[in-house]
């Protein structure tokens, strides 16, 4: 992908920036609050709804977005974050640097929406659409980026939706029975039916067979 140098230099630029307060942030958020990541459901089955509390110590009454990243199964997480987060990720070669832009797509997993409830907590809703190892994560304190290591990290492994395959087998299974018992008891019937005819034909030989 070739881009100008500008947009090289303000996208590295802007990394280094990201990157300086992240950890500035990290180190002076550990020393001053922590954060604290809760859900309602730890294996919820596909499409369920889950609870997400988010709760910090103070961080003021300002403009605060909290974010939380939900990571999909066997996506690395830093790519993930890097798509969700920044965009994109800047390599250094010989020549300079060389931006690789990143969309966020659902295969990577989504961006959970985060409300602000109180001055020190955050909740959300999140429904994940497929099963497998998902990843909650707290990518920062409020602040652009992400930082290393990250505040919060939250396993979430999901199950299979069994709620409709249960009737649907039932009924799958209840229909081929019908079907089955149907089949035997007019086998049954045409049997019985062909030993009266032959009977019949023994005791008259000269009464015909009827189809």
């Amino acid at each position: 992908m070739l881009v100008s140098r500008r947009t090289v230099l303000r996208f590295a630029a802007l990394s280094v920036v990201l990157v300086g307060l992240s950890l500035w942030l990290a180190l002076g958020a550990s020393a001053k609050f922590g954060l604290q990541l809760s859900v309602s459901r730890s294996q919820p089955r596909v499409g369920q709804p889950v609870s997400v509390l988010i709760r910090t110590g103070p961080v003021g009454t300002g403009a605060c977005r909290m974010r939380l990243v939900a990571v999909a199964p066997g996506i690395n997480r830093d790519h993930a974050l890097d798509a969700f987060i920044l965009g994109g990720y800047a390599v250094g070669g010989p020549f300079g640097m060389t931006v690789h832009r990143l969309r966020a797509t659902p295969r990577l997993g989504f961006l959970a929406h985060m409300r602000r409830s109180s001055a020190t907590s955050w909740r959300g809703t999140v429904r994940f659409p497929r099963r497998g190892r998902w990843q909650l994560i707290v990518p920062n304190w409020c602040a652009p980026g992400y930082a290393s290591p990250l505040p919060a990290v939250r396993v979430i492994t999901v199950r299979s939706d069994s709620s409709s395959a249960f009737p649907t087998g039932w009924a799958v299974g209840g229909g081929v029975g019908v079907v089955l018992v149907a089949a035997l008891s007019l086998g049954a019937w045409r049997r019985q039916d062909l030993r009266e005819r032959l009977a019949d034909r023994l005791r008259h030989p000269d009464f015909p067979l009827s189809p």
